[in-house]
C-alpha cells in the first residue's frame, strides 16, 4: 500500500512540475506572439503639426501617404514588418538619397490581412513605390476608421 501511495505522489508531482513549466513557456510564447505580431516599422519621411505643411511635403514622394496621428500628421513612404523587406526598401531609399525614419507601429487588426499580402508583394517585386501606396492608402483608410 505505501508503494502505490508513493507511486501515485511521485506521478502527480512530476506530473504538476511538467504542467507547470509547460504553461509558462506557453504563456510567454503567446504573449510574445500576440504583442510581435502587429508591429511593423514605417519609413517616416515628415512629421507636421498643420495639414497643410504636411500636404505640401507629401507630394515630394511617389508613395507619400498623409496618416494623422493625433495632433501631428505624419507622411509615410513605406511600412513593412518582415527584415528582408525593410532591407530592399532601405536600400531601395538610400539610393534615391532620400532621408527617413525608421518608426515602430502597430497594425490593426482589422488590416492584417491586406497588409501581409501585400508584404509578399513587396518581395517579389522592385515596384516599391506603386505597391507602397496602394498598401498606405488602406492603411490610411483604417488608422482613420472608414476601412470596410
Amino acid at each position: 500500500m505505501k508503494k502505490v501511495i508513493i507511486t501515485v505522489v511521485s506521478a502527480l508531482l512530476v506530473g504538476s512540475i511538467f504542467g507547470i513549466l509547460y504553461f509558462k513557456n506557453t504563456k510567454n510564447n503567446i504573449a510574445e506572439a500576440l504583442s510581435l505580431d502587429n508591429e511593423a516599422i514605417a519609413f517616416q519621411v515628415g512629421v507636421f503639426r498643420k495639414l497643410e505643411n504636411a500636404e505640401n511635403e507629401v507630394t515630394k514622394y511617389p508613395s507619400g501617404t498623409i496618416i494623422a496621428d493625433g495632433e501631428f500628421y505624419r507622411i509615410f513612404i513605406a511600412i513593412s514588418n518582415n527584415q528582408e523587406t525593410v532591407n530592399k526598401l532601405k536600400e531601395y531609399y538610400d539610393s534615391k538619397k532620400i532621408n527617413y525614419y525608421l518608426k515602430n507601429i502597430t497594425i490593426p487588426d482589422e488590416f492584417m490581412s491586406t497588409f501581409t499580402n501585400y508584404q509578399e508583394v513587396l518581395l517579389k517585386t522592385s515596384s516599391y513605390d506603386e505597391v507602397n501606396k496602394n498598401m498606405l492608402k488602406e492603411y490610411r483608410e483604417v488608422e482613420n476608421g472608414v476601412y470596410n
